[in-house]
C-alpha cells in the first residue's frame, strides 16, 4: 500500500515538472482585469487649451509693432474725411475754366494829332474824335475761358469790352477777342482783334500779356497790351482788375 502512494506521489511530481514551462511561457497583462477585480474609472480628459493661445503668431512669423509716429496721421485722415462737404474749399484754381470781372487801366495814343489824309486836316484823332489828350483812363468788363491741359500749359479764350476817355467826357469804346495761352495757371499772353466805331480804321491787331495771381477766392489780372497801327497812330497801356 505504501508503494502504491509512493508511485502516485512520484506521477503528481513528474506532471507538476512537466506543466511548469508551459505556464512560465504565456505573458501576464499587467493591466488585464483579475477575476473578480473592480474596473477602476477612465480619469477625466484634460481642458482644451485657452483661445488666447490661438491668437499667437507662428513661430516663423515676424509681428511688427505699430508706429506711434502713424498715429496723428491716421487721426487727421479720418478727421478730414468726417469734415462735412461745406468746409472743404472746391474752388481750386484747376477746376475754374471761367472766370470774369471788372478792369481799370491807363492807355497812350502815341501821334493823336498826326494828320493822316494831308488834304483832310481833320484826319487826326485829335480833330476827329475831339481828343484833348493822348492819355486816357479806361474801365471795362472781361471774360476768361480756360481750356485745361491737366499740366502747365492751358488755352485760354479771352473776351473784353472797354471804354476810355471818360476823364475828358468822352466815350470812346472797344471790344476785344484774344486767344492765347495760360503758364502754371498765372502768367497769359495773347493776340486778337480790337476792334473801334473808328469809321477808317475799324479793325487793328492787340497784344497782350501779364500775370494773373490768385488773392484768395479772387484773381487780380496785371496785364500790359501794344495796338499797332501802320499810320503811326498805335496805342499801348496796362490794365489791372479782379475776376472770380
Amino acid at each position: 500500500m505504501s508503494s502504491i502512494r509512493l508511485v502516485m506521489f512520484a506521477a503528481v511530481l513528474v506532471l507538476t515538472f512537466a506543466a511548469a514551462p508551459a505556464f512560465a511561457r504565456q505573458p501576464v497583462d499587467p493591466a488585464a482585469p483579475c477575476p473578480g477585480c473592480a474596473v477602476p474609472a477612465e480619469p477625466p480628459a484634460p481642458p482644451p487649451p485657452p483661445a488666447a493661445a490661438a491668437t499667437q503668431p507662428p513661430a516663423d512669423q515676424v509681428v511688427i509693432p505699430p508706429d506711434p509716429a502713424m498715429a496723428p496721421a491716421q487721426e487727421s485722415t479720418s478727421v478730414a474725411a468726417k469734415a462735412p462737404a461745406d468746409d472743404l474749399d472746391d474752388d481750386e484754381p484747376v477746376h475754374q475754366r471761367t472766370l470774369h470781372g471788372f478792369r481799370l487801366g491807363y492807355m497812350f495814343v502815341s501821334h493823336f494829332d498826326k494828320q493822316i489824309d494831308p488834304d483832310d486836316p481833320e484826319s487826326s484823332l485829335k480833330e476827329s474824335a475831339d481828343m484833348k489828350s493822348p492819355h486816357l483812363f479806361l474801365i471795362g468788363y472781361e471774360v476768361m475761358r480756360r481750356l485745361v491741359g491737366h499740366s502747365w500749359l492751358n488755352i485760354i479764350l479771352v473776351g473784353n469790352v472797354t471804354v476810355g476817355g471818360l476823364e475828358q467826357s468822352k466815350f470812346y469804346p472797344s471790344g476785344n477777342a484774344l486767344i492765347g495761352f495760360e503758364f502754371e495757371e498765372s502768367f497769359q499772353i495773347g493776340v486778337g482783334p480790337n476792334l473801334t466805331p473808328d469809321p477808317g480804321k475799324v479793325a487793328h491787331i492787340m497784344f497782350a500779356g501779364g500775370w494773373t495771381p490768385r488773392v484768395g477766392s479772387f484773381h487780380v489780372p496785371v496785364h500790359g497790351f501794344y495796338i499797332p497801327d501802320v499810320d503811326g497812330v498805335w496805342r499801348s497801356g496796362a490794365t489791372v482788375g479782379v475776376n472770380w
